[in-house]
């Protein structure tokens, strides 16, 4: 995509290549803020799950003993802290969403600018602004594409280190 806007104007180069880099920064610093947040919420909802098993093995020692509503409290408690983690990621993740529209919005705007000026200064004709602009999409689209498989990926890695911890 670079390589075809080289043969029209350099203004398009550097925006595309300003546009991928913030669009990669922008994916990697929120891929470590997500990464986190999805080890601490599979931490919190597997220490909620196993306070709920081993209290469930106890169940007749724990009533024997009158401690029903201390394990309710406790395992309610880790149940909501798990659950705030789990908004807080999704809260990240639609930040996220919303930086990048405001990223691709501004990017398109610029475009369309330097493709209106390049049209009035006749460097590309009428018919190139659709070439032009199905070029910029396409970019728009792939980088979209590598911002999901990075989401995947770091959701499937979260999930890989609470099954295996490293002791």
């Amino acid at each position: 995509i670079v390589t075809i806007f080289l043969f029209t104007d350099y203004r398009f180069v550097i925006l595309i290549v300003v546009y991928t880099t913030l669009f990669l920064y922008l994916e990697y610093s929120f891929g470590k803020k997500i990464y986190k947040l999805s080890n601490e919420f599979n931490t919190f909802n597997q220490s909620a799950g196993g306070t709920y098993v081993e209290n469930a093995t106890n169940m007749l020692s724990i009533k024997a003993l009158g401690g029903e509503s201390s394990i309710i409290e406790s395992v309610s408690n880790k149940e909501a802290l798990s659950r705030d983690m789990g908004i807080r990621k999704v809260n990240t993740n639609n930040l996220k969403w919303r930086f990048f529209q405001l990223l691709n919005g501004i990017t398109l705007g610029i475009f369309l600018y330097l493709v209106g000026t390049a049209v009035l200064s006749k460097i590309v004709t009428i018919g190139m602004v659709l070439v032009l602009y199905t070029y910029f999409n396409k970019l728009q689209s792939y980088l979209n594409d590598v911002s999901d498989l990075h989401t995947d990926m770091i959701d499937l890695r979260s999930d890989l280190n609470q099954m295996m911890p490293i002791f």
